[in-house]
């Protein structure tokens, strides 16, 4: 069969599978990184985003954040810039992405497996695999898919032609996966193990194509945004010590191993951590993960006696598998223990080695008798990836789903409060609030929320401006001060007001809240000069209908 119709058939799959997901709403990151991102809503602030990390704080002059991922918010501008704040383009355009990796994938097994259909069947497991449902259907999570098609791109072009002018354009490209997110770093080694052990080449030519766009890359990240390599210090896996972190381990290369092999149950923001050499936590998984590898090696051995051409086939894709598994093993702390959308590359390396296995036994297997299989497996992981993509319809679905299986994620339990406090069930949200604090003290945004609580629900406005100030103190929240200046306003304590509005402009000098708070709290306060002042100030920021009737207002009172 043709190679544009296999390609035809991925797209018809990938739409079947993912189509439910296109009509989902903004979750979790994606509305502090879209939504309320003013800097992402217009394609000038371009030139910004090399400058800075990812969010924009409210009223920061510029993108903040520990990681540098400018090509990603420059997708996202370009997307909110001609649609607005609709999410099925977003969700459309990932979806795309995704369809073009899986074909980019096909191309890759094709070439080393030589059989298509066997090809198609593994790039169709990568298409429709729930594993991978994070990396597609959350649009905050495009950086995986986007960083996985420079980089396998640049693979692919490297095994299409080792020329020089190969080398250069896969270079290019893995610069524009750097900036896209670090982990296309992955593709680097993996390009140099091919060219050593597939090619049996020296790999200088690709090793003096790579430095000048390296050194691009670090000027911008290290010279320009100074954004370094620094840790989420919130998370439980990131407050372990590197020996403790080791001993998490096993259990983090079971959990993928099991999710893989039988995805029941599928969760965001996994928190868990090992704490001690238990016999659950360390030495099953030890056990389990040591089977797995001895299987690799047999498999390895067998293939190295008796087929030594496909051989070094095999010791490609473990190769990227183990390197893809290896960036999020905890060697470096991440800001989570696990997450599906990080098996996305280490995905490719495992396929491969489930072909060249396959192949190893074909003249032992009548095809026609099996042929039953791959299409079950395909229909079954299609029908769970469907079901999970409608616990992505919106944020409520998404996290009372998922805190039922992720108990330990203090993020989880946050935003369930918030999606609960929308809707006016206080009681229900003042526990989740609770809960969240107790599972990471030092979390700033569970402070402000259950501050909320207290202020709107209990008119307790003495503990919730407590609360407001702890947020403060952790975390420089800003929308600790914005809610904390219209707290005390409306207690017309005007000094305090004004010295805590004033305090949090110095960090986000263009906030509206904050600012808006000082117009009225001068104004309340018959220093009509300093309120005009400023409403003029505030509608230049921000020339909206409501601002222009506060500058009206105020100049005829």
């Amino acid at each position: 069969m043709k190679k544009y119709r296999f390609i035809l058939l991925i797209t018809l799959i990938g739409f079947i599978v993912y189509a439910n997901s296109l009509f989902n709403r903004f979750v979790w990151d994606d509305e502090e990184q879209i939504l309320n991102n003013s800097l992402v809503h217009s394609i000038s602030n371009i030139p910004s985003f090399f400058k800075g990390g990812t969010f924009n704080v409210s009223g920061s002059p510029k993108l903040t954040g520990i990681y540098y991922r400018p090509l990603m918010t420059s997708f996202f501008s370009i997307l909110y810039t001609v649609f607005g704040p609709n999410p099925f383009p977003f969700h459309l355009s990932q979806l795309l992405i995704h369809i073009a990796n899986t074909v980019i994938v096909f191309f890759i097994l094709q070439h080393f497996l030589k059989r298509d259909w066997l090809s198609f069947f593994l790039a169709t497991l990568f298409l429709v695999h729930p594993i991978n449902t994070e990396a597609v259907v959350y649009s905050a999570a495009l950086q995986d898919v986007l960083s996985f098609f420079f980089g396998s791109f640049a693979l692919l072009l490297v095994i299409k032609n080792s020329r020089m002018v190969n080398y250069l354009i896969a270079a290019i490209y893995i610069l524009l996966g750097l900036l896209t997110k670090e982990t296309t770093a992955l593709f680097i080694p993996i390009i140099f193990v091919y060219i050593l052990l597939v090619k049996k080449e020296k790999p200088y030519s690709f090793l003096i194509s790579l430095v000048p766009f390296l050194t691009i890359y670090s000027a911008l990240r290290f010279l320009i945004a100074r954004i370094y390599f620094t840790k989420f210090n919130v998370a439980p896996i990131a407050n372990l010590s590197f020996w403790e972190r080791m001993i998490n381990m096993p259990k983090i290369i079971l959990y993928y191993l099991k999710l893989y092999l039988w995805p029941q149950h599928i969760a965001v923001s996994q928190h868990w951590i090992v704490k001690n050499f238990s016999f659950s936590g360390f030495f099953l998984p030890l056990v389990l993960d040591l089977i797995f590898f001895f299987c690799l090696i047999y498999f390895g051995s067998k293939l190295f006696l008796q087929k030594r051409k496909l051989f070094s086939i095999y010791l490609f894709f473990v190769s990227i598998f183990l390197l893809g598994l290896g960036f999020h093993l905890q060697i470096l702390p991440l800001d989570m223990t696990v997450a599906d959308r990080w098996f996305y590359s280490p995905h490719l390396g495992l396929l491969g080695v489930f072909g060249t296995i396959y192949l190893f036994y074909l003249d032992r297997i009548n095809i026609k008798k099996v042929i039953f299989f791959p299409i079950l497996i395909v229909l079954v992981l299609s029908a769970r990836t469907i079901i999970r993509n409608m616990d992505w319809k919106d944020g409520y679905t998404l996290y009372s789903h998922d805190v039922q299986i992720s108990k330990n994620a203090f993020d989880l339990e946050n935003n369930v409060g918030v999606e609960l406090g929308k809707v006016k069930q206080w009681e229900e949200s003042k526990r989740h609030f609770e809960k969240s604090i107790k599972l990471a003290p030092e979390w700033w945004p569970a402070y402000n929320n259950l501050a909320v609580y207290y202020a709107l629900y209990e008119r307790n406005t003495k503990k919730a401006e407590k609360l407001y100030r702890i947020s403060i103190a952790k975390g420089n929240y800003y929308n600790a001060y914005e809610n904390l200046a219209y707290l005390l306003l409306s207690q017309k304590k005007y000094n305090e007001t004004i010295e805590l509005s004033e305090k949090g402009l110095s960090y986000f000098p263009n906030n509206i809240r904050l600012i808006k708070a000082l117009v009225i709290t001068y104004y309340q306060n018959n220093n009509k000069e300093k309120a005009l002042e400023l409403a003029k100030y505030l509608y230049q920021l921000s020339p909206t209908m409501e601002n222009k009737k506060l500058v009206r207002d105020t100049l005829q009172n």
